[in-house]
């Protein structure tokens, strides 16, 4: 298993530190059986759950490296929405 390890943020209080996190990413997503519009629903509410998951786990990382991740992660996607003239 590949380890990546980054800093996490201070805390902004004594009272209030940043905890460690361990992210896994483990096995492949499971897709749901059944009727198309049940199993898209499933999934839908696989991403989301997991999404929050995540984010909730990276709000450990400090705010220059949160935007820094937010900048490569919209550079990643803005192929999908090019627009051509003409």
């Amino acid at each position: 298993m590949k380890t990546i390890e980054v800093y996490r943020a201070q805390g902004t209080t004594d009272h209030d530190p940043t905890e460690p996190v361990t992210l896994v990413i483990k096995d492949p997503i499971p897709l749901p059986m059944g009727r198309m519009e049940v199993q898209l629903d499933e999934l839908h509410q696989t991403f989301v759950t997991e999404a929050n998951l995540v984010y909730a786990a990276l709000k450990a990382l400090p705010g220059g490296t949160l935007d820094a991740l937010l900048v490569r992660m919209l550079e990643e996607k803005r192929s999908h929405h090019v627009v051509t003239w003409g």
